[in-house]
């Protein structure tokens, strides 16, 4: 294992993934709203994101649905050319997923 990098799997002390995740769902809804997006898959995750910003017990909370569906929201990105929404992915799935 490089010595240089931390493992991500040890502990997500003083890294701020759930404050991550929340704009990463904030930019994805800002996607979507302005691509007039009518998928089942999106309109599915976007009810999903509404309960993960303030979860139940035993609810999703946001840094698991942006991690459980990381390729999809790299492709929404990607497709949206929004390389913040990208950048923001890539340092979430490499410091928190």
């Amino acid at each position: 294992m490089d010595e240089t990098r931390p493992d991500r799997y040890v502990s997500f002390k003083d890294i701020p993934c759930d404050d991550m995740a929340l704009k990463i769902l904030v930019r994805a809804e800002t996607v979507l709203a302005k691509q007039g997006e009518n998928n089942k898959f999106w309109t599915a995750f976007l009810q999903r994101a509404q309960i993960a910003r303030t979860p139940a017990p035993g609810q999703d909370d946001a840094l698991k649905l942006v991690c459980s569906n990381s390729y999809y929201l790299f492709e929404l990105f990607e497709d949206a050319s929004d390389e913040e929404g990208e950048g923001l992915m890539e340092e979430l799935e490499y410091q928190c997923c």
